[in-house]
């Protein structure tokens, strides 16, 4: 298999892998778009040559909430040479947006749910119509 064919095979496993949550591909497109970057600039950002990503992309996103984070991090960073702290600060970045977009889209659905009970209250509280009115009604027409 020559170079090119590899090289090929790699960045379609990579645009592939950017659709799953456990590899840094996903990551590095969500930060690609916040930042409205290219391959190149995050390469720039990370350290490393745009030639690595795909690669880079491939490998299993390390757990936030682990206490060995920070040193999935650095392996990852330490085998393919790129700035740990900037891969760290990617990671983070992502995770915080996402998670203010989701309480934002939460809040909405929260919102609109409350609204539909407070129209539903609305419609219960309505004052129902007394018996005795109705009645005394018919018994004028009468």
């Amino acid at each position: 298999m020559d170079n090119d064919k590899i090289v090929s095979t790699l960045q379609y496993a990579a645009r592939k892998a950017a659709q799953n949550q456990f590899f840094l591909a996903k990551h590095f497109a969500e930060f690609r778009l916040i930042h409205g970057m290219t391959d190149e600039d995050l390469a720039q950002f990370l350290g490393c040559s745009p030639m690595v990503l795909p690669k880079l992309s491939l490998c299993r996103q390390p757990n936030p909430e682990s206490p060995r984070f920070r040193s999935d991090a650095e392996r990852i960073a330490a085998a393919f040479d790129i700035q740990s702290i900037r891969l760290v600060q990617l990671i983070r970045e992502v995770d915080s947006i996402k998670a203010l977009t989701q309480t934002k889209q939460l809040n909405q659905e929260t919102r609109e749910g409350l609204l539909a009970v407070a129209r539903d209250d609305e419609n219960c509280q309505q004052k129902p119509k007394d018996i005795n009115e109705s009645s005394g009604d018919e018994q004028e027409k009468k």
